[in-house]
């Protein structure tokens, strides 16, 4: 398995324009989503499509998601079939979607004992800044997952707060949303 492949769980607009950044500079991006426009659309860019988040965990300790709601992403990560389940030792799990700190932070919890790390890392920018690698994001977490995570997030963004704690990226985003 190489150093330089990540893993993309939602390959919508978002999860898509991140998986062309991360490809530009060369990184191997395995990628699946539940959506077959969003698959064929994916494979077309030269995403490695795989089945589901079994198959993605196999094939890289780095994932990132891209989900529409707080419940996908507790689905993935906790529920049957997802990454807790399949996840290979010491996997990074950053989470780019728009979620409730509250979830985000059960969610670390779950994964404290594992050695899996998680980062809240939601982002502003929308698709065109997902695709230029322009976005801004407001990340949560542990410091040591930050630090390893900074590679890629440097990739896809222009600009990279760190908040602290666990929830606190979705937190701050929350907040940013409601001032406009």
């Amino acid at each position: 398995m190489a150093q330089n492949t990540v893993g993309i769980v939602g390959l919508g607009n978002m999860g898509s324009g991140m998986a062309q950044t991360l490809m530009r500079h060369g990184y191997t991006v395995f990628g699946t989503d539940v959506g077959a426009k969003q698959q064929q659309n994916a494979h077309a860019l030269g995403v490695k499509l795989v089945a589901d988040v079994a198959a993605l965990c196999s094939q890289t300790k780095v994932i990132l998601l891209s989900l529409p709601m707080a419940k996908h992403v507790q689905q993935v990560v906790a529920g049957s079939g997802g990454i807790i389940e399949h996840a290979q030792a010491q996997t990074l799990i950053i989470d780019t979607s728009t979620s409730e700190p509250e979830v985000t932070r059960s969610l670390s919890a779950l994964l404290e004992p594992t050695s899996h790390q998680l980062l809240d890392c939601p982002v502003s920018g929308g698709p065109s800044g997902a695709l230029a690698g322009t976005m801004v994001m407001l990340v949560g977490g542990e410091q040591t997952a930050f630090k390893r995570a900074r590679p890629y997030l440097d990739v896809l963004s222009a600009k990279v707060v760190y908040m602290g704690a666990s929830g606190n990226g979705h937190a701050a985003k929350l907040v940013k949303t409601l001032l406009g």
